[in-house]
């Protein structure tokens, strides 16, 4: 959280979306992992040490709502911001497990499904996969066909969402 706070400081940071934000140590509440000056959107998993984030500035001009999917995926955040004329910003932080069961992958698979057809004129998906694997300058992986990171990718893919 220090960093982050020396980050705002430094820069003029728009949108910042941050994965895992609660501390691993002690229990944290969303007031503790608030930035001034930001509207903060957080999902907690109440059981356990981690969560999404996603922090708009209040210093620019935006009209954010939250955007309710048909999804059973839980650590995700997603928030629709009205931009200029008719242009709408789909923004997304999602955070998988590196010990995700094969479920929650297509759970996640379902979700970029659904995201892929969603109404915005522009899409920006941030947060962690947990690909180390992916080399996403080629969009290869050295795993097989088979692999969750192969099918990561195609999912990707399939869903224009590169």
């Amino acid at each position: 959280m220090n960093e982050m706070l020396l980050l705002t400081g430094q820069y003029t940071l728009d949108v910042i979306m941050v994965t895992e934000p609660k501390y691993s140590t002690e229990p944290t509440s969303e007031p503790t992992i608030s930035l001034k000056g930001y509207q903060s959107y957080i999902n907690l998993d109440a059981g356990s040490h981690r969560g999404i984030a996603i922090y708009v500035s209040n210093s620019i001009d935006h009209l954010v709502t939250e955007v309710s999917l048909n999804t059973t995926y839980e650590e995700s955040i997603w928030l629709n911001i009205k931009l200029k004329g008719k242009d709408k910003l789909l923004l997304g932080c999602v955070y998988r497990s590196p010990s995700s069961i094969e479920q929650n992958n297509i759970q996640l698979f379902n979700l970029l499904q659904q995201i892929s057809e969603y109404d915005s004129t522009h899409t920006v998906i941030g947060g962690d996969s947990n690909y180390p694997e992916i080399e996403w300058t080629t969009w290869s992986t050295t795993k097989s066909e088979e692999q969750h990171s192969q099918k990561f990718i195609d999912s990707c893919r399939d869903t224009y969402l590169h």
